[in-house]
């Protein structure tokens, strides 16, 4: 791909330089969702063993990727491990 980039008459004779960058996003819809929504895995767990293993784990990772990121707040955290406290006592 070739861009033509016309520098200003006012431009120093040889000052010009540009520096191509591309960005995309490689990852699937799905870990999108979960990236973005984090917050929605941290949910009360219910159910049987099974069900509550399933609505558990989340919360671990969901609590996991905040703090990771610094993006955990107060509340996250209260409600996360309210939750996990939960879901190891069922």
């Amino acid at each position: 791909m070739t861009v033509n980039l016309t520098l200003p008459v006012s431009a120093l004779r040889a000052s010009g330089s540009a520096n191509p960058y591309l960005s995309t996003n490689m990852m699937s819809k799905p870990v999108d969702t979960v990236i973005h929504g984090v917050e929605s895995m941290l949910k009360e767990p219910y159910g049987c063993c099974q069900q509550t293993f399933y609505t558990t784990v989340p919360i671990v990772a969901g609590l996991y990727y905040l703090k990771q990121t610094r993006t955990l707040t107060e509340q996250q955290k209260q409600s996360g491990h309210r939750f996990l406290s939960i879901g190891l006592y069922i």
